[in-house]
């Protein structure tokens, strides 16, 4: 992606939050969006609007929330780096899973992409070795 189309932060979670949603129920709500980030209603539809307008979700009105293929891309690779790090902190480090999950979100949508892609690095290459 280039600097024109990135993502930030609240926007990572947002596409976070709603890959997850999707792959645990098969349908996003705004409702359950906001609680899932911890926003209120107002707040999620006004992400929700921006991530329509920049073309990383569908949304009809008073309906469902569904990515595109732009955002599915970038969705599906955050969910990607969250799980692997979640992993690393359950396994390697004996995190409970609530804060691991917590943390592992944090480290994706606020982590430099540089230091996720090296800490996905050393993460995999532990988890091989073992």
């Amino acid at each position: 992606m280039d600097n024109s189309d990135s993502l930030t932060c609240s926007q990572k979670h947002y596409l976070f939050a709603i890959y997850q949603l999707y792959k645990q129920k098969g349908t996003v709500k705004t409702t359950e969006l906001a609680k899932s980030v911890g926003v209120s209603k107002s707040s999620a539809t006004c992400m929700t609007t921006k991530l329509y307008e920049r073309g990383y979700l569908q949304k009809a009105f008073y309906g469902s929330i569904e990515l595109t293929q732009k955002g599915l891309v970038p969705a599906r690779a955050i969910y990607n780096q969250v799980s692997v790090i979640y992993r690393f902190l359950t396994k390697q480090l004996g995190i409970d899973s609530h804060q691991a999950k917590a943390d592992a979100v944090s480290f994706v949508v606020y982590g430099s992409e540089h230091t996720i892609c090296s800490l996905m690095d050393l993460f995999l290459k532990i988890n091989n070795e073992q």
